[in-house]
């Protein structure tokens, strides 16, 4: 990869160095004060506003710089080593299990004689829905972990789906493996989101507390399971309990033809560069919840406890409103002494904090979170959390950001990897689910969705150079100067190359177990040379998607913006002002 990239560094580096020099472009370096109407020509209006995207210019590369580093230290190890996900012995510390035990290399985490009692079981819930590429590879994933104690439970909406075969093959074919087959026979609907739906009822019937949300086209590594059980021992920021582990996805182009799907091509070029360089440097910098729904797990009794704190909130809210509604509609002459001679609504006497010390099962076995005696919402049946987030298109999202909120717990980022392989994809499917996703976090992440243009290498290509121009570049005679194609030039093939780079370090594979590894998870695999490439892909190949992914990346974000309309699964849908979703009926 190396040797490809040196003859681009050699030609490209020299001649930015001739260009400056021989060019009307020169450094002025006598005025050092930015905001003062210099030789330049700058008024104090440019050069703040010079200073402001120099600014931003830099945090941006701060960021895919933070992103490119970690995935190149989470990512780039062969063959990670086995773990002992034993619980270890001693009192909690901090929230977190304190690692007591000295030795931690006395059992392999397959050893079949281990202490049952001292490994938690994991739920691998898989919400099936049609034929998905590789589909069968992918599921077989889950079968193959090296855990000695987990179940699978297939989620599976209709009795129709031609999944249903394929789910039941697998479950005959690892009689050793504890799995099952969940269908429902009449239409269950907590809400507008589906895979909730479908999701709900093995949720419910998991035989263990941790569950593993695993979509049913991510392909997964061995020993995955065994390290992510393992993340959740590992404090978070601030000594918070992790209480979310996420895996980076990825997306493998399955089309051999340079012609045809270049919607696979591009998803493929875009999780392998700009969403897993700042999806990680966000996760890694831990300042708020970034999480994707490829593959997460999460302890069924902390979700339902966070969801339980959430109505809590959502209930006390409902009642100060009531409060102050009342308080607006009595007279001036009353206002002073409402509070003793006039009750102000039947839940007036819990207008109270309420406590979440009650957030435990009571003996009717539900879990007390409100003393509001007219909301159904009060109450959390053990098991029955995750239908709360029925009402999100983006639950994912939602979930994570209840567990971090509302269960003060933190999310971590495991080191490990998913593989989606994607096959004919056409470039309007990928345009469709970019412009959907980019509506739907406009609502959950507005300042972030707004600037995202900046972060992608065109626009702050842009907005770098004439940051650069006005504060550093100025020609001999003194002129303004607010433009500089040679430092946009170097500002774009140095970005090309770093994706480069980072593209083949995710297309590695070095953080797979090197067992049970299907074609597409091949080392720096390639559909057009084969699945024993084994080499970096060619510039021909590469080159093109990573140009037209980034020349259409300010036009779907844009398209994004201008429209209000979310089609999911063929079906438009509104967003409304807390995020939840209602279905358009026309």
């Amino acid at each position: 990869m190396l040797r490809r990239l040196l003859p681009i560094a050699c030609f490209v580096l020299p001649s930015v160095a001739t260009t400056l020099n021989d060019s009307p472009i020169s450094l002025d370096l006598r005025n050092t004060d930015p905001f003062e109407e210099n030789s330049s020509g700058h008024g104090i209006v440019i050069s703040i506003l010079g200073v402001i995207l120099f600014i931003w210019y830099l945090a941006i590369i701060l960021v895919s710089l933070i992103g490119v580093i970690f995935v190149r230290i989470n990512n780039g190890q062969y063959h990670p080593p086995a773990v002992d996900v034993r619980l270890p012995r001693g009192p909690m510390v901090g929230g977190n299990l304190s690692s007591s035990r000295t030795n931690t290399n006395d059992t392999n985490s397959s050893n079949p004689e281990s202490n049952d009692d001292e490994i938690e079981g994991v739920t691998i819930l898989r919400p099936l829905k049609g034929i998905d590429t590789e589909m069968k590879s992918c599921l077989v994933s889950a079968f193959l972990q090296n855990y000695p104690k987990f179940e699978i439970i297939f989620c599976v909406e209709s009795q129709y789906d031609p999944a249903i075969p394929i789910a039941q093959a697998l479950i005959d074919k690892f009689p050793a493996v504890d799995a099952k087959l969940l269908i429902d026979t009449e239409e269950t609907h907590y809400g507008p989101n589906p895979k909730v739906n479908n999701l709900a009822k093995g949720y419910k019937q998991a035989k263990y507390d941790i569950i593993w949300v695993l979509d049913s086209n991510v392909w997964v590594a061995a020993g995955a399971m065994s390290r992510s059980v393992m993340a959740f021992r590992k404090p978070g920021r601030g000594g918070r309990r992790i209480k979310l582990v996420h895996h980076l996805p990825l997306c493998v182009s399955l089309d051999s033809t340079m012609t045809a799907s270049w919607g696979s091509k591009l998803d493929e070029m875009f999780m392998l560069t700009s969403h897993s360089k700042f999806y990680t440097a966000i996760n890694e910098v831990a300042i708020a919840p970034c999480v994707t729904g490829k593959s997460n797990l999460y302890r069924r009794s902390d979700l339902d406890a966070a969801v339980a704190v959430k109505l809590a909130k959502k209930n006390e809210e409902l009642i100060k409103k009531q409060y102050r509604q009342t308080e607006r509609a009595l007279t001036p002459d009353f206002s002073k002494s409402t509070e003793q001679s006039i009750p102000l609504s039947p839940c007036s006497a819990s207008t109270s904090s309420t406590s979440l010390s009650n957030n435990y099962p009571n003996q009717d076995n539900t879990i007390s979170v409100s003393s509001n005696p007219f909301s159904n919402e009060s109450e959390v049946l053990p098991g029955t959390g995750i239908r709360n987030f029925a009402q999100y298109i983006a639950e994912d999202n939602m979930i994570a950001v209840c567990l971090w909120e509302d269960g003060d717990g933190r999310t971590r980022l495991s080191s490990d990897s998913v593989v989606q392989p994607l096959a004919d994809v056409s470039l309007k499917g990928y345009w469709d689910r970019r412009v959907r996703w980019l509506r739907v976090r406009r609502y959950m992440v507005s300042a972030a969705t707004y600037v995202e243009p900046t972060t992608e290498s065109i626009c702050s290509g842009i907005f770098g150079t004439f940051a650069i121009c006005v504060l550093f570049l100025s020609t001999p005679d003194g002129l303004p100067r607010y433009w500089s194609w040679t430092w946009f030039l170097f500002h774009m093939v140095t970005w090309c190359v770093i994706d480069y780079f980072h593209f083949h370090v995710l297309l590695a594979f070095k953080n797979m177990d090197n067992v049970n590894r299907p074609y597409f998870v091949s080392k720096y695999f390639s559909p057009f040379a084969g699945p024993m490439a084994c080499r970096p892909r060619s510039l021909q190949t590469w080159l093109p998607a990573w140009c037209l992914r980034e020349v259409l990346a300010f036009p779907i974000w844009l398209t994004a913006m201008l429209g209000q309309d979310i089609y999911w699964r063929d079906r438009p849908f509104r967003i409304l002002n807390d995020l939840s979703t209602e279905e358009i009926i026309e």
